[in-house]
Protein backbone atom coordinates (compact mmCIF):
# COMPACT_ATOMS: atom_id res chain seq x y z
CA UNK A 1 0.00 0.00 0.00
CA UNK A 2 1.31 3.45 -0.78
CA UNK A 3 1.19 6.09 2.28
CA UNK A 4 1.09 8.90 0.10
CA UNK A 5 -1.85 7.67 -2.91
CA UNK A 6 -4.73 10.60 -2.74
CA UNK A 7 -6.07 8.83 -4.88
CA UNK A 8 -6.84 5.35 -2.83
CA UNK A 9 -10.82 6.17 -2.88
CA UNK A 10 -10.85 5.29 -6.23
CA UNK A 11 -9.45 1.37 -6.38
CA UNK A 12 -11.33 -1.49 -4.95
CA UNK A 13 -10.76 -1.63 -1.55
CA UNK A 14 -11.69 -5.03 0.11
CA UNK A 15 -11.36 -7.13 3.77
CA UNK A 16 -14.86 -7.51 5.39
CA UNK A 17 -16.82 -8.85 3.00
CA UNK A 18 -14.01 -11.72 2.38
CA UNK A 19 -14.57 -15.21 3.88
CA UNK A 20 -11.59 -16.60 2.73
CA UNK A 21 -8.74 -16.43 -0.12
CA UNK A 22 -5.34 -18.42 -1.27
CA UNK A 23 -2.88 -16.72 -3.68
CA UNK A 24 -0.43 -18.66 -5.52
CA UNK A 25 2.98 -17.74 -6.30
CA UNK A 26 5.30 -20.59 -6.44
CA UNK A 27 5.68 -19.93 -10.24
CA UNK A 28 8.04 -17.16 -10.95
CA UNK A 29 6.44 -14.27 -12.06
CA UNK A 30 2.71 -15.22 -12.08
CA UNK A 31 0.74 -15.10 -9.41
CA UNK A 32 -2.50 -16.89 -9.03
CA UNK A 33 -5.40 -16.99 -6.37
CA UNK A 34 -9.34 -17.34 -5.42
CA UNK A 35 -11.17 -15.12 -3.22
CA UNK A 36 -14.69 -15.50 -1.55
CA UNK A 37 -16.51 -13.35 -1.03
CA UNK A 38 -19.50 -13.17 1.58
CA UNK A 39 -22.45 -12.78 -0.92
CA UNK A 40 -20.98 -14.76 -3.81
CA UNK A 41 -21.21 -18.40 -4.64
CA UNK A 42 -18.33 -19.01 -6.63
CA UNK A 43 -15.27 -17.37 -5.62
CA UNK A 44 -13.29 -14.28 -7.53
CA UNK A 45 -10.62 -16.05 -10.11
CA UNK A 46 -7.17 -14.12 -10.20
CA UNK A 47 -4.55 -14.01 -12.39
CA UNK A 48 -1.73 -11.81 -12.73
CA UNK A 49 1.75 -11.27 -14.19
CA UNK A 50 4.79 -10.45 -11.21
CA UNK A 51 5.58 -11.59 -8.01
CA UNK A 52 4.73 -10.79 -4.38
CA UNK A 53 7.38 -9.23 -2.27
CA UNK A 54 10.03 -11.39 -0.57
CA UNK A 55 7.92 -12.81 2.37
CA UNK A 56 5.76 -14.44 0.08
CA UNK A 57 7.17 -14.57 -3.44
CA UNK A 58 8.06 -18.66 -3.99
CA UNK A 59 5.42 -19.68 -1.40
CA UNK A 60 1.26 -20.64 -1.60
CA UNK A 61 -0.25 -18.38 0.76
CA UNK A 62 -3.72 -19.20 2.67
CA UNK A 63 -6.11 -16.98 4.50
CA UNK A 64 -9.21 -16.70 6.16
CA UNK A 65 -11.35 -14.31 7.64
CA UNK A 66 -13.24 -15.23 11.30
CA UNK A 67 -15.91 -12.65 11.37
CA UNK A 68 -16.62 -11.68 7.63
CA UNK A 69 -19.59 -8.54 7.10
CA UNK A 70 -21.28 -7.86 4.54
CA UNK A 71 -19.38 -4.94 1.96
CA UNK A 72 -20.34 -3.25 -1.38
CA UNK A 73 -18.35 -5.67 -4.14
CA UNK A 74 -21.37 -4.93 -6.93
CA UNK A 75 -19.43 -4.50 -10.32
CA UNK A 76 -16.31 -6.56 -9.01
CA UNK A 77 -15.17 -8.70 -11.99
CA UNK A 78 -15.20 -12.25 -10.95
CA UNK A 79 -12.30 -12.82 -13.72
CA UNK A 80 -9.32 -10.37 -12.79
CA UNK A 81 -6.67 -10.48 -14.81
CA UNK A 82 -3.66 -8.31 -14.96
CA UNK A 83 -0.73 -7.47 -13.03
CA UNK A 84 0.36 -7.69 -9.39
CA UNK A 85 1.03 -4.37 -7.04
CA UNK A 86 2.23 -4.70 -3.62
CA UNK A 87 1.61 -8.18 -2.16
CA UNK A 88 2.82 -8.92 1.18
CA UNK A 89 2.22 -10.10 4.92
CA UNK A 90 5.19 -8.28 6.69
CA UNK A 91 4.00 -4.89 6.20
CA UNK A 92 3.64 -3.12 9.66
CA UNK A 93 1.14 -1.41 10.77
CA UNK A 94 -0.94 0.88 14.03
CA UNK A 95 -3.84 -1.50 14.92
CA UNK A 96 -6.17 -0.09 17.26
CA UNK A 97 -8.61 -1.93 19.63
CA UNK A 98 -11.30 0.83 19.29
CA UNK A 99 -13.31 1.44 16.71
CA UNK A 100 -13.02 3.99 13.70
CA UNK A 101 -15.41 6.40 15.48
CA UNK A 102 -13.91 6.05 18.92
CA UNK A 103 -10.60 6.68 17.67
CA UNK A 104 -11.64 9.59 15.43
CA UNK A 105 -13.57 11.32 18.75
CA UNK A 106 -10.12 10.67 21.27
CA UNK A 107 -8.18 12.80 18.62
CA UNK A 108 -10.93 15.24 18.29
CA UNK A 109 -10.45 16.00 22.17
CA UNK A 110 -6.72 15.98 21.87
CA UNK A 111 -6.41 12.31 23.58
CA UNK A 112 -3.74 9.92 23.39
CA UNK A 113 -5.07 6.57 21.30
CA UNK A 114 -3.69 3.93 22.57
CA UNK A 115 -2.39 1.40 19.72
CA UNK A 116 0.11 -1.51 18.78
CA UNK A 117 2.15 -2.26 16.17
CA UNK A 118 1.28 -5.61 14.11
CA UNK A 119 1.36 -7.10 10.11
CA UNK A 120 -1.01 -6.38 7.69
CA UNK A 121 -1.84 -8.37 5.16
CA UNK A 122 -1.75 -6.48 2.03
CA UNK A 123 -2.67 -7.77 -1.43
CA UNK A 124 -2.64 -5.58 -4.83
CA UNK A 125 -3.34 -5.93 -8.11
CA UNK A 126 -4.08 -3.94 -11.30
CA UNK A 127 -6.97 -5.62 -13.45
CA UNK A 128 -8.20 -4.68 -16.29
CA UNK A 129 -11.13 -5.01 -15.43
CA UNK A 130 -11.23 -3.06 -12.87
CA UNK A 131 -8.11 -0.92 -12.11
CA UNK A 132 -6.14 -0.91 -8.35
CA UNK A 133 -7.82 -3.66 -6.17
CA UNK A 134 -6.68 -4.19 -2.74
CA UNK A 135 -7.52 -6.90 -0.14
CA UNK A 136 -6.02 -5.44 3.46
CA UNK A 137 -6.44 -6.32 6.94
CA UNK A 138 -4.74 -7.03 10.27
CA UNK A 139 -7.64 -9.97 11.31
CA UNK A 140 -7.27 -12.55 9.18
CA UNK A 141 -5.72 -16.16 9.80
CA UNK A 142 -3.20 -17.01 7.56
CA UNK A 143 -1.10 -20.01 6.77
CA UNK A 144 2.39 -19.23 4.31
CA UNK A 145 3.77 -22.66 2.57
CA UNK A 146 7.64 -23.26 2.55
CA UNK A 147 9.55 -21.36 -0.35
CA UNK A 148 9.58 -23.10 -3.76
CA UNK A 149 12.12 -20.66 -4.63
CA UNK A 150 13.59 -17.50 -3.49
CA UNK A 151 13.69 -13.76 -4.03
CA UNK A 152 16.78 -11.87 -4.52
CA UNK A 153 17.00 -8.17 -2.47
CA UNK A 154 17.98 -7.15 -5.99
CA UNK A 155 14.72 -8.88 -7.49
CA UNK A 156 12.68 -7.59 -4.66
CA UNK A 157 14.12 -4.12 -5.72
CA UNK A 158 12.99 -4.55 -9.10
CA UNK A 159 9.60 -5.86 -8.09
CA UNK A 160 9.19 -2.65 -6.65
CA UNK A 161 10.06 -0.41 -8.97
CA UNK A 162 7.75 -2.17 -11.69
CA UNK A 163 4.42 -2.08 -8.92
CA UNK A 164 4.91 1.85 -8.86
CA UNK A 165 5.42 1.74 -12.44
CA UNK A 166 2.25 -0.21 -12.83
CA UNK A 167 0.72 2.18 -10.13
CA UNK A 168 1.79 5.00 -12.47
CA UNK A 169 0.04 4.10 -15.22
CA UNK A 170 -3.24 3.44 -13.68
CA UNK A 171 -3.16 6.86 -11.49
CA UNK A 172 -2.30 8.53 -15.05
CA UNK A 173 -5.77 6.70 -16.66
CA UNK A 174 -7.91 8.21 -13.66
CA UNK A 175 -6.36 11.53 -14.09
CA UNK A 176 -7.14 11.29 -17.62
CA UNK A 177 -10.70 9.88 -17.47
CA UNK A 178 -11.54 12.26 -14.85
CA UNK A 179 -10.33 15.24 -17.01
CA UNK A 180 -12.40 13.41 -19.85
CA UNK A 181 -15.88 13.26 -17.14
CA UNK A 182 -15.13 17.24 -16.48
CA UNK A 183 -16.07 17.85 -19.72
CA UNK A 184 -12.28 19.42 -20.40
CA UNK A 185 -10.62 20.17 -24.15
CA UNK A 186 -8.84 16.96 -24.48
CA UNK A 187 -7.01 17.91 -27.63
CA UNK A 188 -4.16 18.55 -26.39
CA UNK A 189 -4.01 15.31 -23.75
CA UNK A 190 -2.93 11.94 -25.09
CA UNK A 191 -4.68 8.64 -23.96
CA UNK A 192 -2.45 6.99 -21.22
CA UNK A 193 -3.73 3.70 -22.44
CA UNK A 194 -1.99 2.05 -25.22
CA UNK A 195 -4.33 0.14 -27.37
CA UNK A 196 -2.08 -0.86 -30.01
CA UNK A 197 -1.96 -4.70 -29.03
CA UNK A 198 0.71 -6.89 -30.38
CA UNK A 199 -0.33 -11.00 -30.74
CA UNK A 200 0.88 -11.22 -27.17
CA UNK A 201 -1.83 -8.66 -25.91
CA UNK A 202 -4.87 -10.14 -27.87
CA UNK A 203 -3.61 -13.47 -26.83
CA UNK A 204 -4.30 -12.42 -23.59
CA UNK A 205 -7.15 -10.73 -24.42
CA UNK A 206 -8.72 -13.91 -25.61
CA UNK A 207 -7.58 -15.56 -22.55
CA UNK A 208 -9.37 -13.26 -20.44
CA UNK A 209 -12.68 -13.57 -22.98
CA UNK A 210 -12.55 -17.34 -22.27
CA UNK A 211 -12.83 -17.28 -18.70
CA UNK A 212 -15.49 -14.73 -18.75
CA UNK A 213 -17.51 -17.20 -20.74
CA UNK A 214 -16.80 -20.52 -18.75
CA UNK A 215 -18.02 -18.34 -15.86
CA UNK A 216 -20.66 -17.15 -17.80
CA UNK A 217 -21.78 -20.91 -19.06
CA UNK A 218 -20.95 -21.88 -15.43
CA UNK A 219 -23.11 -19.95 -13.94
CA UNK A 220 -26.14 -20.64 -16.68
CA UNK A 221 -25.68 -24.43 -16.00
CA UNK A 222 -26.29 -23.91 -12.21
CA UNK A 223 -29.10 -21.29 -11.75
CA UNK A 224 -31.02 -22.73 -15.25
CA UNK A 225 -34.04 -23.57 -13.31
CA UNK A 226 -33.83 -21.05 -10.63
CA UNK A 227 -36.74 -18.54 -10.89
CA UNK A 228 -34.30 -15.13 -10.35
CA UNK A 229 -31.64 -16.85 -12.63
CA UNK A 230 -30.75 -13.81 -14.46
CA UNK A 231 -30.22 -11.44 -11.52
CA UNK A 232 -27.95 -14.40 -9.55
CA UNK A 233 -25.92 -14.61 -12.75
CA UNK A 234 -25.70 -10.76 -13.46
CA UNK A 235 -24.33 -10.18 -9.32
CA UNK A 236 -21.87 -13.10 -9.77
CA UNK A 237 -20.64 -11.96 -13.00
CA UNK A 238 -20.02 -8.24 -11.50
CA UNK A 239 -22.30 -6.67 -13.95
CA UNK A 240 -23.09 -2.92 -11.85
CA UNK A 241 -26.22 -1.97 -11.61
CA UNK A 242 -27.54 -4.49 -14.00
CA UNK A 243 -29.40 -7.25 -11.41
CA UNK A 244 -30.94 -3.52 -9.92
CA UNK A 245 -32.61 -2.76 -13.53
CA UNK A 246 -34.24 -6.20 -13.49
CA UNK A 247 -35.47 -5.63 -9.99
CA UNK A 248 -36.91 -2.25 -10.94
CA UNK A 249 -39.27 -3.38 -13.88
CA UNK A 250 -39.77 -7.42 -13.24
CA UNK A 251 -43.33 -6.41 -14.17
CA UNK A 252 -42.94 -5.88 -17.64
CA UNK A 253 -41.47 -7.71 -20.75
CA UNK A 254 -38.08 -7.00 -21.60
CA UNK A 255 -35.59 -8.28 -23.71
CA UNK A 256 -32.40 -8.11 -23.30
CA UNK A 257 -30.10 -7.79 -26.63
CA UNK A 258 -27.04 -5.38 -26.93
CA UNK A 259 -26.89 -3.65 -23.43
CA UNK A 260 -30.04 -1.76 -23.44
CA UNK A 261 -33.22 -3.03 -22.03
CA UNK A 262 -36.23 -2.85 -24.54
CA UNK A 263 -40.10 -1.99 -22.98
CA UNK A 264 -42.02 -4.38 -25.20
CA UNK A 265 -41.95 -4.14 -28.82
CA UNK A 266 -37.99 -4.19 -30.52
CA UNK A 267 -39.46 -2.12 -33.60
CA UNK A 268 -39.65 0.66 -31.07
CA UNK A 269 -36.93 3.82 -30.66
CA UNK A 270 -34.16 3.66 -28.62
CA UNK A 271 -30.83 5.68 -28.34
CA UNK A 272 -28.48 4.58 -30.61
CA UNK A 273 -25.07 2.72 -29.47
CA UNK A 274 -21.82 5.12 -29.58
CA UNK A 275 -19.41 2.79 -29.15
CA UNK A 276 -15.33 4.29 -28.97
CA UNK A 277 -13.38 2.91 -31.60
CA UNK A 278 -10.23 2.48 -29.89
CA UNK A 279 -12.38 0.18 -27.69
CA UNK A 280 -13.57 -2.43 -30.85
CA UNK A 281 -12.47 -5.89 -29.89
CA UNK A 282 -12.54 -5.08 -25.83
CA UNK A 283 -15.62 -3.91 -24.73
CA UNK A 284 -17.71 -4.32 -28.40
CA UNK A 285 -17.67 -6.08 -31.10
CA UNK A 286 -20.22 -5.31 -34.70
CA UNK A 287 -21.57 -8.81 -35.46
CA UNK A 288 -23.04 -10.02 -38.35
CA UNK A 289 -25.95 -8.55 -38.29
CA UNK A 290 -24.73 -5.20 -38.14
CA UNK A 291 -25.55 -5.07 -34.27
CA UNK A 292 -23.40 -4.24 -31.99
CA UNK A 293 -22.74 -6.83 -28.46
CA UNK A 294 -20.43 -7.14 -25.91
CA UNK A 295 -17.56 -9.71 -26.98
CA UNK A 296 -18.83 -12.05 -23.90
CA UNK A 297 -22.63 -11.49 -24.84
CA UNK A 298 -21.44 -12.65 -28.77
CA UNK A 299 -19.68 -15.81 -27.48
CA UNK A 300 -22.36 -16.45 -25.21
CA UNK A 301 -25.36 -16.45 -28.05
CA UNK A 302 -22.72 -17.97 -30.57
CA UNK A 303 -22.45 -21.09 -28.28
CA UNK A 304 -25.77 -21.55 -27.21
CA UNK A 305 -26.97 -21.93 -30.98
CA UNK A 306 -24.19 -24.34 -31.69
CA UNK A 307 -25.94 -26.32 -28.50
Amino acid sequence: MHEDEEIDPMGWQLGRSVVRGEIDARTRDQVTGRLWLLDRQFPIEVTLKGNPLRDLAGCLLEFENPTPEPEENEGLCPIQMGKTGDITASQKTRIFDLSPQQVRELRQRGEPVACRVGNLLSIEWYSNANGRVTVESTDFHIRISSFSWRMSVEEEKEQRRRNHEVFEQWSAIVAYESDEDDGMDMDDFEDPRDWDMDEFGWEKQLQESDAMTSRYMELLETYLDHPEREQIIAHEMGWDGLDGMMDEDEDEDFVFDTGFFFDGDEDDDYAPLEPLAHTEGRDWVRCRDGKIRHPLSDRAATLAMRM
